[in-house]
């Protein structure tokens, strides 16, 4: 069976010179990753993580707060904020 490529897993880590014995890792990586990052380090495959592929964020997601237009509560709200920015900075002169 092989394991898909977005597995990610801790890692024993070899010693090292601030390290002289075999440490667990503190970051989940893949494979890959720790084959060419940690060359020595060996999966503890008990700690088997699949994450879903990562997707940008776009601007026509529908929960995009800066591109959905606001509602006229939020409209209201923003001018009354706006308004009070300018009644504190008058008292401030």
């Amino acid at each position: 069976m092989t394991e898909p490529d977005d597995a990610n897993y801790n890692f024993m880590m070899p010693p090292s010179i601030w390290s002289k014995k075999p440490y667990k890792s503190r970051h989940k990586m893949t494979i890959a990753y720790a084959a060419e990052h940690h060359p020595g380090a060996t999966p503890i495959l008990s700690t088997r993580e699949v994450r879903a592929p990562c997707t940008p964020i776009t601007a026509e997601s529908a929960y995009c707060r800066l591109t959905r237009p606001r509602t006229p509560e939020e409209e209201a709200y923003h001018w009354w904020l706006i308004s009070r920015i300018g009644a504190k900075s008058e008292k401030l002169d």
